[in-house]
Parts: structure tokens; C-alpha cells; sequence
């Protein structure tokens, strides 16, 4: 005798032979079920990748016969032939959302369920992932009514709660990483990487904070790799930096200075005529001026 589902209430969108078709996905199902307490949902074996939110209750989801405790705010994945099934627990009613979609092939979506798949045969395919549900509410509202540029919106939906997902899981991944030594030239490639790239004023505290490291130890390495002492080269990117905000930017010399952290205008201005040989008051007139010229 087939198992009976008893529940609450159960918006079902299941669009059957004809999915959503969008540029990353194929969208077979979207739902929000509320079991009752004890109620079980009958085995059924996956036909395409499903996500489940556990929205309210707890219970136990069965995956190829495995059974995985989960609680509100929990969320787990589902891969293509895999059995599946859910159930409440005894006393307290149980309420989930689901996404079921098929990857368009060689596409970031096919990327990002590939990887999550391999990631899920080594780890528990059980996450928590609260900050996902306001997206994942509104694509039950948007699915519900179907508003202008419908598809558009349940495909930037889904692939925001999707990107979300697999970036939690590679900081996952990147934070088991740390616990194997990096190299000392890995490290200090990291650190010139860090300066670099930083729009903002990096200091030798933020250094050591990112990276975990002793100051005294990424220093002493940075000098034996670049030829350069870690104070020093913060110094020459700090004025580089400031010349190109002069060179693209209106803003005025004390607005620069603050940016770069320069206790005053005039310890900022003392520092680039030392490097570059000019006043920045004059260096940015001159380039006024040839632009003028030019003009």
C-alpha cells in the first residue's frame, strides 16, 4: 500500500515536460511542503539536481538509504539517480522548499553541480546556509506571480542561491586547505598579490592578519625573495598609488593624503617629492597644464 503524505499545505510548481528554459538551467520543480508531524514523503529516485531548504521543524532526509538529521536553516543537495526521501519527526511538523533543475551543458551551472556532487561523495551533503532563504523566498513569490521579465528573474535568482552555496562550500574547502603549510615563495606571491590589488592603505597589521603569519616572519622572508624590505615596498606602492590618483582622479592633495593615511598634508607631500623629485602640488599642475597643452 502507497505511503499517504499528510500535510498542511503544498504549493507545488512542477512544470513537467515543460521546464523553464533558461541560458544555465532546465527548472523542472519548485515548492514549499508542510508535513505533519510523523508524515513521510514516499521514496522516489532523483531525475535531475534538487535542492532542499528546511524552512521550519526538523525531521530526516534519506538519501540513497543514508539518513541525515537537519533542522531549520539546513539545506541539502540531491544528484541526478539518487533515491530520496524525507520525513518529520514525531512531535513537530515539518516544512521545506525545493529547487529541481537539470545544468545546461558546459555552462558555470553544470561547473557548480559537478563540483558540489564530487564535493558531496567525500563530505555530509547536509549544510547551514540561513542567508540563502530571502532568495530563496522570492523565488517561490516570483514563481507564484509570474511578474515581467519572469524567467529573467527565477534565473537570477537561482543562480545567485546557487553561487552563494558554492562559494560558502570553496571557504569551506580553502579554511581545510590552511591547515597544510604553504610554501614560503607561495606565500609572499600571496602577499605582493594582497598589496597590489588593494584599492586601500594596506599596513603591516593587516598583512599579518590576513594571512596568519607573524609580521617578523613574512618580513624577513619578502626581503630574502624580493630583494626589497616589506617596509619599503608598502612605502613605494603607497606613492605610486597616490600619483595615479593624481593622474586620474580630481581629487585635491589633502583628500589623497587621508586616503592613503598619511598623518598630514605635509608629511605627504615632503614623502613624494622625495621619491619623484617634484611637489604633488606641482605634479598635478603639470599635468593640468599638459592636458591643456593638448587640448
Amino acid at each position: 500500500m502507497a505511503e499517504i503524505i499528510k500535510f498542511n499545505f503544498h504549493f507545488d510548481n512542477s512544470f513537467g515536460m515543460n521546464p523553464i528554459h533558461t541560458h544555465y538551467f532546465d527548472l523542472y520543480q519548485v515548492g514549499d511542503l508542510f508535513l505533519s508531524p510523523a508524515a513521510k514523503v514516499p521514496e522516489h529516485k532523483q531525475y535531475c539536481f534538487e535542492i532542499t531548504f528546511v524552512a521550519q521543524g526538523s525531521g530526516t532526509i534519506y538519501v540513497n538509504d543514508s539518513p541525515y538529521a537537519v533542522k531549520k536553516n539546513d539545506l541539502q543537495f540531491s544528484f541526478l539517480n539518487e533515491s530520496h526521501t524525507l520525513q518529520a519527526d514525531e512531535k513537530t511538523p515539518f516544512r521545506y522548499f525545493y529547487i529541481a533543475l537539470s545544468p545546461v551543458p558546459d555552462t558555470i551551472c553544470e561547473t557548480m553541480v559537478l563540483s558540489l556532487q564530487k564535493y558531496c561523495t567525500q563530505n555530509n551533503c547536509i549544510f547551514s546556509f540561513p542567508d540563502i532563504f530571502d532568495n530563496v523566498k522570492k523565488l517561490l513569490v516570483e514563481i507564484y506571480n509570474k511578474g515581467v521579465f519572469f524567467e529573467k528573474k527565477v534565473e537570477a535568482l537561482i543562480m545567485d542561491i546557487l553561487i552563494t552555496i558554492f562559494r560558502e562550500i570553496a571557504d569551506i574547502k580553502t579554511e581545510k586547505r590552511k591547515e597544510k603549510p604553504l610554501s614560503k615563495e607561495v606565500i609572499i606571491y600571496n602577499v605582493v598579490n594582497y598589496i597590489n590589488s588593494s584599492d586601500k592603505l594596506i599596513t603591516m597589521k593587516d598583512i599579518s592578519n590576513k594571512f596568519f603569519y607573524d609580521y617578523n616572519y613574512i618580513s624577513k622572508n619578502f626581503k630574502k625573495l624580493m630583494n626589497i624590505g616589506l617596509r619599503d615596498y608598502l612605502y613605494d606602492i603607497r606613492l605610486e598609488k597616490a600619483r595615479h590618483l593624481l593622474d586620474s582622479t580630481d581629487k585635491s592633495i589633502t583628500e589623497i593624503s587621508e586616503q592613503l593615511g598619511y598623518s598630514c598634508i605635509h608629511s605627504f607631500s615632503r614623502s613624494f617629492k622625495q621619491k619623484y623629485g617634484i611637489s604633488p602640488e606641482n605634479y598635478k599642475n603639470k599635468n593640468a597644464s599638459d592636458t591643456e597643452k593638448q587640448l
